[in-house]
């Protein structure tokens, strides 16, 4: 991947958190949230007087994908994954349950899911290779 084609994808991705950050107003946000992007710069989500402050910093762009694919689900796996980390993550976890209509709000305002998932879907390609591959990580679970 190009700097050029990874710096794109980057502004892209910037531009939705920041688009869903300025639909959050102090009226409907409980909290305080900092997210430092892969690229070092930080937004700010709510304000520090209205609230608990949390941290998060992203690894990658994956978290960002995830929850657009699978909401809070897909959030809280990337975090398994490894892909995003706090300072307190349970300060992340509590700020997302004291705001997640607000935010949910603002994130279908700014992208909605359904035409996330169908576009997820396309780029996706179905093989016998692939296919086996997703009924295992969905069906295969083991003993364990």
């Amino acid at each position: 991947m190009t700097a050029e084609l990874a710096f794109g994808r980057e502004t892209a991705l910037s531009r939705l958190i920041v688009a869903v950050g300025q639909r959050l107003t102090p009226r409907n946000v409980n909290g305080h949230l900092v997210v430092e992007l892969p690229s070092g710069r930080r937004l700010a989500l709510g304000q520090e007087s209205h609230g608990p402050t949390a941290e998060l910093r992203l690894k990658n762009w994956r978290p960002v994908w995830a929850s657009m694919r699978r909401a809070s689900l897909g959030f809280c796996e990337s975090f398994v994954e490894g892909h995003w980390d706090s300072p307190d993550p349970a300060q992340v976890i509590s700020f997302y349950l004291r705001n997640r209509d607000s935010l949910d709000r603002a994130s279908r305002l700014v992208f909605f899911s359904s035409f996330g998932d169908r576009i997820w879907h396309l780029l996706r390609h179905n093989s016998r290779r692939g296919s086996r591959r997703n009924i295992e990580a969905h069906y295969d679970l083991g003993n364990d």
